[in-house]
């Protein structure tokens, strides 16, 4: 007799599928939320089958966010308090002395009030002129990059980078993360390193499309013991998982 579906099962089948009519009728931050919801109890639950479903969900509602961030263009600076109401769509530069926790904040205000902007976080500039940037969740990712082209490299000068500077930093932003994520490693640790990493950083498909890979190959290996229901597991700032 066929065993039937768990409490849990049935719920994340529910999240699922409300986040694929939200997605259709084009309210992407109603499915990007209920996509991230299904996602973690995916994760938590060990259920790799409904979570490589799930992905693509997740990944689709932030790809329109992030490409309506990236054709509103390069936002003025916010001002002292980020996550300040009035935010327009865009995409933001956080400098110094602004940190990753700040960008985080600013991206978790835009999509709280339903404002698609795509943030990059910058650090001081090097001695060999590079500007490092950072995106910061439950593991920090980071890296040096180009400045834009005449924007100098005085931490003090206000010069707002193109567009394309924003995606050349998107993708050396994903470079990095992959690069921190054995191959070899087997498919479950994969996941949880992915799923870590496509939290820090949301606004890279490559992430997402690794994720949903390395989700299907677990999917056929034995299954685990579910984690333990630990207390706000996802949302330390300072845990690192090399």
């Amino acid at each position: 007799m066929a065993v039937g579906k768990t409490a849990q099962a049935k719920k994340i089948d529910g999240l699922l599928d409300k986040a694929q009519r939200e997605l259709a009728g084009g309210r992407v931050f109603d499915a990007q939320t209920l996509a991230a919801q299904a996602l973690e109890a995916c994760f938590l639950e060990l259920d790799y089958e409904r979570m490589g479903r799930g992905v693509p969900v997740l990944a689709a509602a932030r790809a329109q966010r992030r490409e309506a961030a990236l054709k509103a263009g390069v936002a003025p600076d916010p001002g002292p308090d980020l996550a300040a109401g009035g935010l327009s769509a865009g995409c933001y530069l956080v400098r110094p002395p602004r940190v990753g926790v700040d960008g985080r904040a600013l991206r978790e205000a835009g999509d709280l009030a339903e404002v698609p902007v795509l943030v990059v976080v910058r650090e001081p500039t090097t001695a060999q002129g590079l500007w490092p940037i950072v995106a910061i969740g439950p593991v920090t990712i980071r890296t040096r990059v180009d400045p834009p082209k005449g924007g100098g490299t005085r931490d003090d000068l206000g010069v707002a980078p193109p567009v394309s500077w924003f995606r050349s930093a998107i993708d050396a932003l994903t470079e990095t993360a992959l690069a921190q994520v054995r191959a070899e490693a087997a498919a479950a640790a994969r996941v949880e390193h992915l799923y870590l990493r496509v939290q820090a950083h949301p606004d890279s498909d490559a992430l997402h499309a690794a994720l949903g890979e390395a989700c299907a190959q677990a999917a056929r290996e034995p299954r685990a013991a579910p984690r333990p229901r630990l207390p706000n597991f996802l949302e330390g700032e300072d845990d690192e998982l090399g």
